[in-house]
């Protein structure tokens, strides 16, 4: 007996048991460019090395300032060198595990150190692609693939960290197989 969706649509829309569901283990994910971790970690390290210059300086001032003012600037500044420090350990176990993976119907992006998330997009559902680099992607030759989805006006998908050329074949795959599922409809 076929079910009602096939009677209707033409197509067939089956329960699925567990062992027939995909496994994300299966998915061959790619890793992202090298430099994009690199480019992360200097940045990163600039602005811990700039707050704790400025945790010196408040410690060689602070005759300077009012002596109210001593305690709480060096522990500012101090607090956000720490945070900065905790924060380039943490983007060195994280940019290195991000990876994404492409399949004839879907994109899916990993990302995360102890709370690993797996975003997946149906192709079919992506309404444009853009490119996008900032002054120090550009500088290492790297590029943001962003996916827009059917109804939004912000990116519902992105990936980060990717050689320019690799992220403009990545969007014309995207736009290709998009356009060919238009036209099957």
């Amino acid at each position: 007996m076929q079910n009602q969706g096939e009677l209707r649509l033409g197509f067939s829309n089956e329960i699925k048991t567990d062992d027939e569901l995909p496994a994300v283990g299966d998915l061959a994910f790619r890793s992202l460019e090298p430099s994009y971790a690199l480019m992360r970690q200097r940045v990163i390290c600039s602005v811990v090395a700039l707050f704790a210059l400025m945790a010196v300086l408040a410690v060689l001032f602070q005759r300077q300032l009012p002596l109210a003012l001593w305690g709480p600037v060096s522990v500012a500044f101090s607090v956000l060198t720490m945070a900065g420090l905790l924060m380039a350990v943490y983007r060195r176990l994280a940019d290195p595990r991000k990876a994404y993976a492409l399949r004839d119907h879907d994109l899916s992006f990993r990302s995360g150190v102890w709370f690993v998330s797996v975003v997946t997009q149906p192709i079919a559902r992506i309404q444009h692609v853009e490119l996008t680099q900032g002054p120090l992607e550009r500088r290492y030759d790297l590029a943001n693939v962003l996916a827009f989805s059917a109804g939004g006006q912000q990116h519902t998908f992105a990936i980060p960290g990717l050689k320019r050329s690799e992220a403009e074949r990545l969007r014309q795959f995207i736009l290709q197989h998009r356009d060919a599922r238009d036209d099957e409809s």
